[in-house]
């Protein structure tokens, strides 16, 4: 018997087609789909509760998170204080108190103002919905103003002698250039020693810090320590009651007075350390390098190579060692430019974000009873 083969007709060739089209366009759509949320999904604020953070929700005053996983659990408590200041202006400090606060660490944050711009209703409640307790230097000597950098070691001085018996571990840190990617607090840094951090460059071969010594102490004392390693202010970290030792002998020493003025500290800073009057009081200093949990970038990463990883974490020389706290890192453009990214916020600034929150309270500092400075000097 033999059997015909129909071929089909026109209509059924169009619908087949269709059909094929139709399922083609079905599963590009699909596949899009599929990727749109996934990469929104890491590239985004979530409104779900990680282990270590809790997430910004608008209606739901908590604090604005940024976009990245702190590296480690966090190892603080609430026996551990961050000192920092903003005597000024809060430039930058967002992104210093955001990214620490996504860390997860559980470590008080006492803020110095001395600006009633910095100190805003508005700031208040971005201040409260990140559990920063800010303190208002509402009667600041003029002097004293005109050097921020150094002044706030007065109010840390002052702070902390009051709240000794509350703080085991306490980091002084500057704001404007200094971001976390996790919490600092780490289990190295204890009660009985004081972390300096200290870059590849000799004081010699820093021009600033070689002016600054030279400024305060002379030629012969600049180079009697020429050779010596930079060690940087702007950060210090290690026991509540060492770094109070720290202060009493900072600000107590002759030439603090006399030598008082813009970023000075750091000339003071090195001096003590290298003529031993730190380790005379009782401070056990230790150091971080360029290898080490605590970077500070200009010089480490001038001299040799860092590294920012393409998942967003930058490293040091040490390409198995990521840094807790990045210092200076506006000396890297691509990194500033990148803190909208990275900690995102609406078009009139974060505190838009905790508006609906109650502000913090804001604690004053009396005025300072100890002896204070005449005259600001300027660098050379």
């Amino acid at each position: 018997m033999k059997i015909i083969q129909r071929k089909p007709n026109k209509f059924q060739t169009r619908l087949l087609v269709l059909f094929f089209i139709l399922l083609l366009t079905s599963f590009t759509f699909t596949i899009f789909a599929l990727d749109f949320v996934s990469s929104n999904s890491s590239n985004s604020i979530s409104d779900k509760k990680s282990p270590n953070n809790e997430i910004l929700s608008q209606a739901h005053p908590k604090c604005p998170i940024c976009n990245f996983t702190s590296l480690h659990k966090p190892t603080s408590t609430r026996r551990d204080v961050v000192l920092a200041a903003a005597l000024t202006e809060l430039k930058r400090v967002e992104y210093f108190l955001r990214t620490l606060r996504t860390t997860g660490t559980l470590a008080r944050v006492i803020l110095f103002l001395d600006s009633k711009k910095t100190a805003s209703t508005n700031w208040l409640k971005f201040f409260s919905a990140c559990n920063i307790e800010p303190v208002f230097i509402s009667k600041q000597d003029p002097v004293v103003r005109s050097a921020p950098k150094l002044s706030r070691y007065y109010f840390y001085q002052q702070w902390l002698s009051k709240h000794i018996t509350e703080v085991d571990r306490v980091l002084h840190t500057d704001t404007f250039d200094v971001i976390f990617q996790s919490d600092p607090f780490i289990p190295i840094i204890t009660q009985d020693s004081l972390f300096f951090t200290i870059e590849p460059v000799s004081l010699g071969g820093s021009h600033w810090t070689d002016q600054w010594i030279t400024q305060c102490y002379g030629k012969n004392i600049s180079r009697q320590f020429s050779s010596k390693p930079v060690s940087c202010s702007g950060v210090t970290v290690g026991g509540a009651a060492q770094f109070l030792t720290y202060l009493d002998v900072l600000l107590s020493t002759p030439k603090w007075v006399s030598c008082f003025g813009h970023s000075l500290d750091q000339a003071h800073h090195n001096f003590l350390w290298y003529t031993g009057e730190f380790e005379k009081a009782g401070v056990n200093i230790k150091t971080f390098d360029c290898n080490s949990p605590y970077l500070t970038m200009h010089f480490c990463c001038k001299r040799a190579k860092c590294e920012w990883k393409s998942n967003g974490v930058m490293f040091g020389n040490s390409s198995t060692v990521a840094p807790v706290l990045v210092h200076q890192y506006n000396r890297w453009k691509n990194l500033t430019a990148r803190n909208p990214v990275f900690c995102p916020a609406p078009p009139g600034g974060v505190t838009e974000l905790t508006v609906k929150g109650k502000p913090a309270k804001l604690e004053e500092l009396p005025p300072l009873s100890t002896e204070l400075p005449k005259v600001t000097l300027w660098p050379p």
